[in-house]
Parts: C-alpha cells; structure tokens; sequence
C-alpha cells in the first residue's frame, strides 16, 4: 500500500510515520518542510502544503493520504483568519482535487475536538452539532464538510479524528501549543509559567503514542467507508490539577502566573468517546501520570 502522509515532521506526523514503517509492506511517503529521516520504506520529501504540482506528483498511485499538516493554531488566527483560509483551507481544496485524478481511495484527516463543536456544557458525539467560533476550528469543520463533498463528488473515503489536547514526549512548544509539554518544560528550566484565566477551565488529553495506535491503524481496516471519531481519552484535567501533578512527578515547585483569559480558548469541553471504544473494546488508555513521567523522564535525558 502506498501512503502519502503530508505533516511529517510535526509532533504527530514523525510519531506517525515511526510507527507506519514497521510494516515493511507499506511504501510510505512523506511531505514537510524540514524532512524526516528515511528507511527502506520511507521517503522524505521537501516542500510546502502549498506547493500543488509537488503534491501532485507524490499522490501518483497512492492509496491512502493523511492530511496533518496545519500552519496555524487558535490564537494565531483569531486575529488574522485569512492565515486559515490560504495556509489550510485552499491548499486542502487542491489535494482533494489532486487525489481525485489520482483515484486515491482514502484520506485521513486530523481535526480539533476542542474547537469544532465551539461551546457547550453538553457531552459531545459524532453526531452533535458543531458550531465553531475561532477561524482555527471554523477551517477544520469546512474541511470535514469538503472530504464529504470530496465522498459525493469523486468516491474518495474519509476517516475525520477530532483529536483532544494531545502531550507527549518531542512535542514542539514554540507555538504555544501543548500546556502539559510547556507546564514540565517551564518547572525543568525553573521558568515562570503563564496561566490564561484561573486555571480551573477541563478538558481531555490524550497521550501521543494512544493518537498514534488509531491513526496507524487504518491502514488495517477497510478503506471503503467513512467515519468521523472524537479521539479523546478518558483523562480530564484543569491546568491546575495538571501543575499540581507535574509537581509531583518533578519534586519541584512550579511559578505560576496568572493573566487575563484568551478570547479564543474554550473553557470546557465534554467528549463522548463511546464510537471509538466500540470499534477498539480492548484498548486501554495510558493514563495521566504515566504519559506525564514518560514525558518528564525525555525532557530530564535531552536536557531541554
């Protein structure tokens, strides 16, 4: 089978493909803007999401695509949506007409869980009804509707994961993005940590190698159909209930300051993920605290 995966060296696309190459029978290949390393059945190429006629030649023959690339986050593009539209929306449309001519059977789409469905003192399925307010989360629920488009039009399959707030060790916290990562990282450097709000806002995180074991798996299943997945664990947090923890694990005390909240940030979220535990019954998620020390323990080796 052949697999373009376009996003390979972001925090999930390198976790990703380290774990699609150990199935020798993949022939895997890998669009990003520094590159990753290759194997014998990997393939890294340079270059840019923006870039059709480069995507285009990487789909030939291709099965399946995931599409993890995102150039923005939340508060990035709150005050500039136009950062969404021509970094993620446009680029999609072209790939979606790139796979098209190449008779791709699937894609595989990373959406936000925690900005598609906007707000909501509700618990959340598959099935609830989504109303983003950030241009962030406004671009990944127009991107869902156009893989449905893409399904109506041309016969190309889907599998939308609307991801939680995922951590883990080899996260990039440069863009503001992974408050576990930043939270270890900041009592490592003994640095201040800054708290939007009170801190008391919950939501769901998932540790990456979990995101990992369901993306990778559908390349096991069958690519005829369509399914859309909250990826979520069965772990809720408050920052504070994450300081609190992270201390435990570093035995050091955390500087916190707090500031006003961002407009942009959801405060609360409930994801119902029963879908998924229908299709995987046995899969146990790792906890909190596991993920949180293996993390601790990678950050404590690299010295970062």
């Amino acid at each position: 089978m052949k697999i373009v995966v376009i996003g390979a060296s972001g925090f999930v696309g390198k976790n990703l493909c380290d774990a699609l190459i150990k199935n020798k029978q993949n022939d895997i290949v890998c669009l990003s803007k520094n590159g990753i390393n290759e194997t014998e059945n990997l393939r890294s190429i340079i270059g840019t999401f923006e870039d059709q006629e480069l995507i285009n030649k990487l789909l030939y023959k291709a099965d399946l695509v995931y599409h993890l690339v995102s150039g923005s986050i939340p508060s990035s593009s709150w005050d500039n949506p136009w950062i969404e539209i021509e970094g993620n929306l446009i680029p999609t449309l072209h790939l979606i007409e790139s796979c098209a001519a190449h008779h791709v059977k699937k894609i595989v789409f990373v959406s936000s869980a925690g900005t598609v469905y906007g707000k909501s003192d509700q618990m959340l399925d598959e099935n609830a009804t989504t109303a983003p307010f950030s241009p962030y989360g406004i671009i990944k629920n127009t991107i869902e509707n156009f893989l449905r488009f893409a399904f109506e039009k041309y016969q190309i399959h889907y599998d939308i994961f609307r991801v939680s707030n995922i951590y883990g060790e080899g996260q990039n916290i440069k863009k503001g993005l992974g408050i576990i990562n930043i939270v270890l990282d900041k009592i490592l450097n003994n640095e201040e940590i800054q708290i939007f709000g009170d801190g008391k806002n919950v939501k769901n995180y998932i540790y990456i190698q979990d995101v990992v074991y369901f993306l990778q798996d559908v390349v096991n299943r069958n690519l005829d159909d369509n399914q859309i997945y909250n990826l979520s664990s069965d772990q809720y947090a408050s920052i504070l209930d994450i300081i609190q923890l992270a201390e435990k694990i570093s035995g050091a005390k955390a500087r916190i300051n707090f500031i006003e909240s961002k407009k942009s940030d959801n405060q609360f979220i409930q994801l119902d993920h029963s879908k998924l535990m229908q299709t995987y019954p046995e899969f146990s998620f790792t906890s909190l605290e596991a993920g949180m020390r293996k993390t601790w323990e990678v950050l404590l080796e690299s010295g970062k």
